[in-house]
């Protein structure tokens, strides 16, 4: 076996090693922490802010990019994307 062979198959099974060793499980003495979340927001939106859906549907034009306007303003139409996104 030359060399260079030994050294990938040893790199190959220190990689492995080294991803399995990720799955390991916690210890017996974890317990799962206590999460205390909100009935609701702390804060509240701004009166400026937009919460309706129309405007988070045009939200590529933040960007103020012609290009991916004109690639969202394009891509209803285009049926070949949509055969491809259900295939």
């Amino acid at each position: 076996m030359s060399r260079r062979l030994r050294l990938a198959s040893a790199s190959l099974i220190v990689s492995f090693g080294a991803a399995l060793s990720g799955c390991v499980t916690v210890g017996p003495d974890f317990r799962q922490p206590d999460v205390m979340l909100e009935d609701r927001w702390l804060e509240t939106l701004p009166d400026s802010a937009q919460t309706a859906p129309a405007a988070q549907a045009a939200w590529w034009t933040a960007f103020n990019d012609p290009v991916l306007t004109a690639l969202e303003q394009r891509a209803p139409r285009s049926r070949s994307f949509s055969a491809w996104c259900r295939s």
